[in-house]
């Protein structure tokens, strides 16, 4: 009987581990699934979304962070502007400067006083498109977003 019940055990966890290795992983894996990248949040952390990087086309315009108020204009003449609270991009409240956009990478400089982030205040994003969103992952931190940060943009006005 003893080895009826180590042999029915031992089944047991064989099966057990095979399927943690199909579905890709144990616990250092939570949350991944079938042994992916972490899925994306509108706003969190997370593995850089797939897609292709953002042309300068896709780029202009007023996108919305999904889930919060939180707004971002790209203008055609190299400048930007962001409000994480009150909604209006022609009087920001966090940030106002200018930006570079090269293969995919979007390079920020506030040069505004007196808003939320600091006149010179720099950080970076990796910015993908993908259908009608961009998908921007905070590279170098800034302006109190810690590196890591992924945001999903809807477009506002295009």
């Amino acid at each position: 009987m003893r080895r009826v019940r180590t042999a029915t055990w031992i089944a047991a966890a064989a099966a057990a581990a095979l399927g943690l290795a199909a579905c890709g992983g144990a616990d250092d894996d939570a949350g991944q699934g079938a042994g992916g990248p972490p899925a994306e949040t509108a706003t969190g952390k997370g593995s850089p979304a797939a897609g292709d990087p953002v042309t300068p086309a896709q780029l202009v315009g007023d996108w919305l962070q999904l889930g919060t108020v939180q707004q971002v204009r790209f203008s055609r003449d190299g400048t930007f502007a962001m409000d994480y609270n009150r909604g209006d991009l022609d009087h920001p409240s966090t940030a106002a400067g200018t930006y570079e956009l090269r293969r995919g990478s979007v390079s920020f400089l506030n040069d505004e006083p007196d808003l939320f982030c600091f006149e010179g205040d720099e950080w970076t994003w990796d910015v993908v498109a993908r259908e009608d969103e961009l998908h921007a992952t905070w590279v170098e931190g800034g302006c109190t977003v810690d590196s890591g940060t992924i945001w999903t943009l809807t477009p506002i006005h295009r």
